[in-house]
């Protein structure tokens, strides 16, 4: 799936920075631990990540059933304003988020979480606004509407 010149959407893949992130706060704590929460820790990753996940599935399979794909440069056939897109315009780059911020915990790693807002603001700046371009030039005065009724992420 390419974008033309002309899409607004980003390039970058959204899971990839979350997976970037982590691994630089991975790096950075072997050099410089900074432990988080310890074993309560671990069990409030856990949760995070199992609800993250949830969501993320909720999301894409709520995309799969009004037959428009999830990805995130793929050919958008389909409005999607139903199910997690009924409280959040981006619920799967919130995922993205949640998952980085449970894995901090799981690991014990105060890295990955410091990193966590650098992961938002990358999805916040660059790859949502290139998607709310896109999905405003493609569906005008639906998509504004839309988006004064949910919020970018919560």
């Amino acid at each position: 799936m390419t974008l033309n010149a002309d899409d607004p959407r980003s390039r970058l893949f959204p899971p990839l920075i979350t997976l970037v992130s982590v691994l630089i706060g991975v790096g950075v704590q072997r050099l410089h631990p900074l432990w988080l929460a310890g074993t309560v820790g671990r069990w409030i990753g856990g949760v995070l990540i199992a609800g993250a996940v949830a969501l993320g599935v909720w999301s894409v399979l709520t995309f799969r059933k009004a037959g428009t794909t999830p990805h995130p440069r793929g050919e958008v056939s389909a409005f999607v304003t139903l199910g997690p897109f009924g409280f959040s315009r981006n619920p799967m780059y919130l995922t993205n988020v949640l998952v980085q911020i449970g894995i901090a915990f799981l690991l014990d790693n105060t890295w990955i979480l410091i990193l966590a807002p650098v992961t938002w603001l990358l999805l916040d700046r660059i790859v949502i606004a290139g998607e709310e371009r896109y999905l405003a030039s493609k569906y005008g005065r639906a998509f504004d509407e839309y988006r004064q009724r949910v919020r970018r992420w919560l």
